[in-house]
C-alpha cells in the first residue's frame, strides 16, 4: 500500500525580517535559556537571526502536530548536536502518542528551513548556490575527499563554473541531509556515501524531485528516500527520510506539496514566554555586525 510522506516542511526568509525590540524579545523569551546563550555568542546579526528562527521553527512544528502548549515542550541536543525532544521534561502526551518524532533545521544565505516526521528519521540541508570559495579548481581540490569519483564525474560533467557549483551544492545538501538525519555529525565519512544525481536536471523553484538514489559502502540504500527542491533561484534544499524496506511511497512530485513559507506573524499567536529576558539581550543583538550589508 502506498503511503504519503507526512508534510511538515517550513521555510523562513530571514533577510526579509528586521525585528524590532518587541519582536526580538518575544522570540527570545520563547526559547530555552541554553539556546539563548548560544545565539548571543554569534558575531553576526544574520547568524543570530537564523539560529533564533531555527529554534522557533523546531518548536512550532512539534506544537502544530501535537497541539501541546508551547511551554510543555523541551528540546535538547544529542551528543552529536542534533535537535531532539527531551521526552523526560516535556508533556506526557508526547511520549504516549508521539514517541518517534524526528525534527531538523538548516540555515544558509537568506533562508532557514525546518522539517519534521512523526515516525521516521529525517534530515534537511539548505545551501546558497551563489557562495564562492575562490578559484573553483583549487576549491574542488581541497574538497576532493568529500565526494566519490562517480559524484565528481557528475559535478564536472557540465561546462560552466556556476553550473558546476550548483551540482556541488546539490551533492553537498544530499550528503548533509543524510548525516543530519542519522545524527552522526562531524566525523562521519562522506566517502561512504555515493549519490546518483541527474546532472541534466534543472530543478525549478517550487518543484520537488525524488529520483536521486544513494549507495552506502557500494550497496543500494533502498530504505532512504531523498527529495530535492529549490526554495528560490539561489537556494537548494535536500531532505533525507528513512523509510521501511516494505514502504511504497507516493510520487512526491505528483503530490505537489512543498515548503510552506512562514513569516514572523505566523508565530505570534503561538509563542509563549518560557522565562523573561532583559533589555541587555536585545542590545547584544542590535549591536552585532551585519554579514551582508548590501
Amino acid at each position: 500500500m502506498k503511503k504519503e510522506l507526512m508534510k511538515y516542511r517550513f521555510s523562513f526568509n530571514t533577510r526579509q525580517w528586521a525585528p524590532d525590540k518587541h519582536q526580538w524579545k518575544s522570540a527570545y523569551e520563547a526559547i530555552q535559556e541554553n539556546e539563548r546563550e548560544r545565539i548571543s555568542q554569534f558575531v553576526f546579526k544574520d547568524d543570530a537571526k537564523s539560529s533564533l528562527i531555527g529554534r522557533i521553527i523546531l518548536r512550532y512544528m512539534v506544537c502544530q502536530l501535537t497541539n501541546i502548549p508551547w511551554n510543555r515542550l523541551c528540546l535538547k541536543r544529542s551528543d552529536k548536536g542534533k535537535p531532539v525532544i527531551d521526552y523526560t521534561k516535556s508533556s506526557e502526551i508526547l511520549s504516549k502518542k508521539y514517541p518517534h518524532i524526528s525534527v531538523n533545521v538548516s540555515h544558509c544565505g537568506e533562508y532557514v528551513v525546518g522539517v519534521m516526521d512523526e515516525n521516521r528519521l529525517i534530515g534537511v540541508d539548505v545551501m546558497d548556490t551563489r557562495r564562492k570559495h575562490g578559484e573553483i579548481s583549487q576549491f574542488f581540490g581541497v574538497m576532493e575527499k568529500t565526494f566519490t569519483s562517480r559524484e565528481w564525474n557528475c559535478i564536472n560533467s557540465v561546462g560552466r563554473d556556476n553550473d558546476r557549483m550548483k551540482l556541488f551544492y546539490r551533492h553537498w545538501c544530499l550528503k548533509e541531509s543524510f548525516v543530519k538525519a542519522i545524527g552522526k555529525g562531524i566525523g562521519y565519512s562522506l566517502q561512504k556515501l555515493s549519490f546518483d544525481v541527474d546532472s541534466k536536471l534543472d530543478i525549478r523553484p517550487g518543484a520537488l524531485y525524488d529520483q536521486t538514489t544513494l549507495d552506502i559502502d557500494n550497496a543500494k540504500a533502498s530504505n532512504w528516500h531523498f527529495e530535492e527542491t529549490m526554495i528560490d533561484d539561489n537556494h537548494c534544499v535536500a531532505i533525507a527520510t528513512n523509510v521501511g524496506e516494505d514502504e511504497e511511497l507516493c510520487d512526491v512530485t505528483s503530490i505537489g506539496q512543498n515548503f510552506t513559507i512562514l513569516r514572523f506573524c505566523d508565530f505570534q499567536n503561538v509563542l509563549a514566554t518560557l522565562s523573561p529576558v532583559s533589555d541587555d539581550l536585545w542590545e547584544n543583538f542590535d549591536n552585532k555586525l551585519l554579514k551582508n550589508a548590501d
